[in-house]
C-alpha cells in the first residue's frame, strides 16, 4: 500500500488539498523540473530575468532597498550584468534586525513566519508570502526527489525540530502534517547519548 502511496498523494489526494488551499505546488515542482533540460544559456538568461524582477520588487516595495540604495546613488538602470551587483550595498543580519520592518514588503499582507535554528547563535527571522514559499517547498521535493525521497515517498528526517515542549495542538498539527507527506520526524535538538539507540531502533 505505501509503494501506492506516493501515485495517490499525487493524483489524487494533492490536486483535492490543493483546489481546498489554493496552492499550486504541483505544478511548480513540474515547472521546475522542465528547467532540468534546458541549455545553459537558457538557464542564464531565465535567471537574469528574474534577478532583475526581484531587484525591482525589492527597491519598488520596500522602504529600505529604496532609502540605502538611494543614499548610494544607485538606481535600477545601473545594474545591467552579474558583474554589477557589486555596486550594491552588502546587507547583514544586523542590518535585518535593527532595519526589519523596512524590509517587508509593502505588497504583501500575512506572511508566513519563518526562522533559522540560530546555529550562529541567533535565530534569524524572515518571512516569505505564499507564493514564495510553495516555490521554496516545490525546490526542496525536486532535490529530495533526486534522492529517491520525493514527494509521498516513505522517508524518515533527523531534523532540527521546535525548540521547548510544543502545544498539543502544534503536535497534534504536525504529525498529521508529516503523515501526510508519508515522513517521519526524528528531533536532533533532543537527540543525546543515552536517547542515540532509541533514535537507531525507528530508523
Amino acid at each position: 500500500m505505501m509503494a501506492l502511496y506516493p501515485k495517490l498523494l499525487r493524483k489524487f489526494i494533492m490536486p483535492l488539498y490543493e483546489k481546498i488551499r489554493g496552492k499550486n505546488l504541483l505544478a511548480t515542482i513540474d515547472e521546475y523540473q522542465s528547467h532540468l533540460s534546458w541549455s545553459h544559456e537558457e538557464l542564464k538568461a531565465f535567471q537574469w530575468q528574474k534577478l532583475k524582477c526581484l531587484l525591482a520588487h525589492a527597491y519598488k516595495t520596500t522602504t529600505y532597498y529604496q532609502r540605502v540604495w538611494d543614499e548610494a546613488g544607485i538606481s535600477l538602470d545601473d545594474i545591467k550584468c552579474l558583474d554589477d551587483f557589486a555596486k550594491l550595498p552588502i546587507v547583514t543580519k544586523d542590518d535585518i534586525k535593527n532595519h526589519y520592518g523596512e524590509f517587508l514588503s509593502n505588497k504583501y499582507t500575512n506572511n508566513i513566519k519563518k526562522a533559522t535554528g540560530g546555529s550562529t547563535g541567533q535565530p534569524f527571522r524572515f518571512e516569505l508570502n505564499t507564493e514564495s514559499n510553495t516555490r521554496r517547498e516545490a525546490i526542496m521535493w525536486r532535490g529530495y526527489g533526486w534522492l529517491g525521497a520525493g514527494l509521498g515517498q516513505k522517508t524518515l528526517y533527523l531534523w532540527g525540530a521546535d525548540i521547548g515542549q510544543p502545544t498539543l495542538f502544534k503536535k497534534i498539527k504536525n504529525d498529521l502534517y508529516h503523515k501526510f507527506y508519508n515522513r517521519k520526524m526524528l528531533n536532533s535538538f533532543i537527540m543525546n547519548t543515552n536517547n542515540m539507540n532509541s533514535y537507531v531502533d525507528v530508523g
